[in-house]
């Protein structure tokens, strides 16, 4: 058995379910789950099978036609009309077992606007290494579905803004970084979406002047990716744990308070034993609270695991303000009542179900 966490992009809740491993053998595996996302059902299915050199893994994500309901009419039980959900999935991504490297992008099928799958991907990372019979290990795997909330003409105008700043066309600002690498951008949309560039457009500076504008401090990829946003409302690309605190960084340079929230909401989600110490320090120097709060909370839970790992050592050297924080809150739970501590333990399953 193992668990997935999905979480659904465009304000769509998500959910965390068990996944039953079917067909287990030592030449396959299954894994599957069912989920609602706004009432609508949602099945997905990752499958893994040996081949004479490797293991291909692949994804299928579908969305079963809902069936008619009865309902009474003219004394008759009759089917009732199936209201369809117009807002379907527009793009698709996995990443699985939180490892960075393992993102899939689901293309939707050619067999039916339903069903969406993933090309064949290397799946050796989840036998079980030097484990007899090959163990297979459990499989976590988040989900990002990205729907269309917007009625047509909204679809079309965000679309067009995105492809102005796509395509370079018409550019009256120039940022430059290092290496003569530089991107366009427009004012009159940057000052509209951010108070910084605001105040940098609107007043004799020389920027203003000279059209140009020197980034030092944020790397190209990452500015890109702030851009797009600024533009369309939307990440180009799935966050990763880096990407998205380097992008709130960036965001939060340029008070853009939207980003910083999608930020803060998939970094929650990424509080394990592995990340726990340095997502607490970022979040520290940061002044992000929430996720300050959480990993707090979560190191406070397996204080035992986490004050034996080498992050922990690098807390205690370069912040000791913050590892006698957590010190404290570790003495202060080994007072505590069980009722208290089963309190701590859904708070913090709480957090990270919010978060996506």
């Amino acid at each position: 058995m193992s668990d997935l966490s999905a979480q659904q992009a465009q304000s769509v809740s998500s959910t965390q379910k068990i996944v039953n491993a079917v067909s287990t053998s030592n030449e396959s595996m299954e894994y599957i789950v069912n989920f609602l996302i706004d009432g609508q059902q949602y099945h997905l299915k990752a499958s893994f099978a040996r081949s004479s050199k490797t293991i291909l893994g692949s994804l299928t994500l579908s969305h079963p036609s809902s069936k008619p309901r009865s309902m009474v009419k003219g004394g008759k039980h009759v089917a009732s009309p199936i209201k369809e959900n117009l807002n379907r999935p527009r793009a698709v991504w996995a990443n699985l077992n939180g490892e960075q490297h393992k993102f899939c992008h689901l293309k939707k099928s050619w067999i039916s606007d339903r069903y969406w799958v993933s090309e064949h991907f290397d799946g050796s990372f989840l036998l079980q290494p030097h484990a007899e019979c090959n163990r297979w290990k459990p499989l976590t795997c988040l989900l990002w579905i990205e729907f269309d909330t917007y009625s047509g003409g909204e679809r079309n105008a965000l679309k067009q803004l995105t492809e102005l700043y796509a395509q370079q066309n018409q550019c009256d600002v120039q940022f430059n970084f290092e290496g003569d690498q530089h991107i366009g951008g427009h004012s009159h949309i940057l000052v509209a979406r951010s108070p910084v560039f605001a105040a940098m457009f609107q007043h004799e500076m020389k920027e203003t002047k000279t059209g140009q504008v020197s980034i030092q401090d944020i790397q190209l990829d990452i500015f890109k990716q702030l851009l797009h946003y600024i533009y369309s409302g939307r990440l180009s690309l799935p966050l990763t744990e880096t990407t998205a605190q380097r992008l709130f960084e960036a965001a939060d340079k340029y008070d853009i308070d939207d980003l910083k929230e999608e930020c803060v909401s998939f970094l929650l989600t990424c509080v394990r034993m592995d990340t726990v110490i340095n997502l607490m320090a970022w979040a520290h120097l940061h002044f992000v609270d929430e996720l300050k709060q959480l990993a707090l909370k979560f190191t406070v839970l397996n204080a035992k695991e986490v004050c034996i790992l080498k992050d922990w050592e690098m807390l205690t050297k370069n912040y000791p303000h913050l590892c006698v924080l957590v010190t404290r809150h570790i003495t202060d739970r080994m007072s505590i009542s069980w009722n208290d501590e089963e309190e701590l333990i859904c708070s913090v399953v709480a957090l990270q179900n919010d978060a996506v």
